[in-house]
């Protein structure tokens, strides 16, 4: 019964690690010509465009934007967790309280990177692998693997409780990766 627990700490300790070694994201950059601008002024480029009648300098602005399949994965994991926590389902964890603190700051810090999920998204979301991330984002693995297992207990969805539906998961997960690890011996 301790089990969303345990996923609950996993899932901290994981958005930790991502937190603290870099949060996946995209950056749009743009340039543009004018006298008022936001970000830095392209040297080079505000240079060479200076045989015009207006010779405005060349403007970079980068827009940076968190919201991608895997972050809006970690959110929605981190909501529904948090939902699970706050109605007590299968909890006998002696820090559930602080437990539901750290889960709604880590859920409140991806929600100020404008990170947004859709509950739509949610099979996609479970099929989500380390594999599919870029070759030194694997520091997102633990996060990862406790959002799959969170999530998939929604899309079993009706077989049982929430917290039975993450231990079948967690089970076979665990199997899996006793089994990797017994093949790397």
């Amino acid at each position: 019964s301790q089990i969303l627990g345990v996923l609950a700490i996993n899932y901290v300790a994981g958005m930790r690690a991502i937190h603290r070694n870099g949060v996946i994201r995209e950056l749009d950059i743009e340039r543009r010509q004018g006298f008022e601008g936001a970000g830095s002024v392209d040297i080079e480029r505000t240079l060479v465009d200076q045989t015009g009648p207006t010779q405005a300098p060349t403007w970079i602005e980068t827009e940076v934007d968190h919201s991608n399949p895997v972050n809006e994965a970690l959110l929605l994991a981190g909501r529904i967790l948090l939902r699970m926590l706050g109605r007590g389902e299968g909890v006998d964890h002696p820090r559930t309280e602080s437990l539901l603190s750290m889960v709604h700051r880590e859920v409140q810090r991806l929600e100020a990177l404008d990170v947004e999920d859709s509950p739509r998204n949610i099979a996609s979301y479970r099929s989500l692998t380390v594999e599919m991330l870029p070759r030194q984002r694997g520091y997102y693995r633990r996060a990862l693997h406790a959002s799959r297992s969170i999530l998939s207990s929604v899309l079993l969805g009706g077989a049982g409780s929430g917290a039975e539906e993450l231990l079948v998961d967690y089970a076979l997960s665990m199997n899996g990766l006793f089994e990797d690890y017994s093949q790397q011996l």
